[in-house]
């Protein structure tokens, strides 16, 4: 049976208030700027802090579940939107804070922040097992047909960055918005050859496309 997932948003970037009720297919419609890539990366966002590497188990397993949460929420924000928290708020609430309710059937939390504090509340006897996904998620960027272009070159720019980095001892900092670091990333994972191999999945996808997938070096 499929999770019932549910976001409430409030007072978030551009949103002053939205209900989404995820399923299967779900398609966001509206104009510009209202919002839309906001709410996917915030969804985005809360699923990837919902997950437990296995370097990060140790470190969890010491840690409360709220404690965990509330520190993973706000790197997985502030690393997908480049931003800090605080800057996100919606500069028309008339609080000044900002939150979001996430729910998985009946388990989830309310996570709130403001100008003082950043407060997450848990409903029920919520386990992080019950938020965690099994699949993998993936978000793909507005700009992704100019990433597809460029990612290579993206890339090395990165690697020049980290490499001058530790020589100067200067202090790490994401050098991308999280989302465009993790499509390049998948990008890089599954390269063409890698696809190339897979001639099932190619097939599945041009008879969807009703069209032949190509490569720069030909039909895949």
């Amino acid at each position: 049976m499929a999770k019932s997932i549910k976001l409430h948003i409030k007072d978030f970037g551009p949103i002053h208030e939205a209900d989404l009720d995820i399923r299967p297919l779900t398609v966001f419609i509206g104009r510009n700027d209202t919002g839309k890539s906001y709410a996917a990366m915030l969804l985005y966002s809360l699923i990837k802090a919902h997950m437990i590497s296995k370097a990060k188990r140790s470190k969890y397993e010491s840690m409360k579940l709220k404690e965990y949460l509330k520190n993973s929420i706000t790197k997985q924000i502030e690393r997908i939107f480049d931003n800090y928290l605080e800057e996100l708020v919606n500069k028309n609430s008339k609080d000044m804070k900002m939150q979001f309710t996430f729910k998985v059937d009946s388990k989830g939390y309310d996570f709130l922040i403001s100008k003082d504090q950043t407060n997450i509340q848990l409903f029920d006897d919520t386990k992080l097992e019950d938020l965690v996904f099994k699949r993998d998620t993936i978000l793909l960027p507005s700009s992704r047909s100019g990433l597809l272009q460029t990612y290579l070159l993206i890339e090395a720019e990165r690697i020049k960055d980290e490499s001058e980095l530790v020589e100067t001892d200067l202090p790490k900092e994401y050098p991308l918005p999280g989302n465009i670091a993790d499509f390049i990333y998948l990008l890089l994972k599954y390269s063409i050859k890698q696809i190339g191999e897979n001639k099932e999945l190619i097939k599945r996808f041009e008879k969807i496309l009703g069209d032949k997938i190509m490569s720069e070096l030909g039909r895949l």
